[in-house]
């Protein structure tokens, strides 16, 4: 009997490639909606510092520069919002197709696993099948000599 081989061994290895590209680029799509967390957290703390600055110093100069930065921080926030959104949106499509390639190589691994049981029971039946005609020969054998 021949040793166990599975012929979609390549598109098994494949299946486990594409799985992993999946992982990473999902992985670079969470870096990114971190990355955006981390900007929106920065601009949070800016903003709380303006405000505790012209809190402090309440001048004329310093009231319009701070309305000047409030206009810009909304604009930053509402573009951070919007990359925050896209962000998701990609990390979720990222996970559907983490999830499909996951289902296509547990596909081949469990059709790996049936062939590997299919292939063990037909080489246990003709170990069974060899290990019964040597002992009948063993048999026979000793009869022939036992009985001249």
């Amino acid at each position: 009997m021949k040793a166990f081989t599975f012929r979609l061994e390549k598109a098994l290895r494949w299946r486990e490639a594409q799985l992993d590209i999946e992982k990473s680029r999902a992985a670079g799509a969470l870096a990114r909606i971190s990355e955006l967390q981390t900007a929106m957290e920065r601009q949070r703390s800016e903003a709380t510092e303006a405000a505790k600055h012209v809190a402090k110093e309440p001048s004329g100069i310093a009231l319009a520069s701070y309305a000047g930065f409030l206009e810009r921080d909304r604009s930053r926030t509402r573009q951070c919002a919007e990359q925050m959104g896209a962000a998701k949106k990609a990390l979720a499509a990222e996970m559907k197709r983490v999830v499909e390639a996951n289902r296509k190589l547990h596909l081949l691994q469990k059709l790996k696993s049936t062939e590997r049981v299919r292939w063990r029971t037909e080489f246990d039946r003709d170990i069974g099948q060899f290990a019964d005609e040597a002992f009948l020969g063993r048999l026979q054998s000793s009869k022939r000599h036992r009985f001249p």
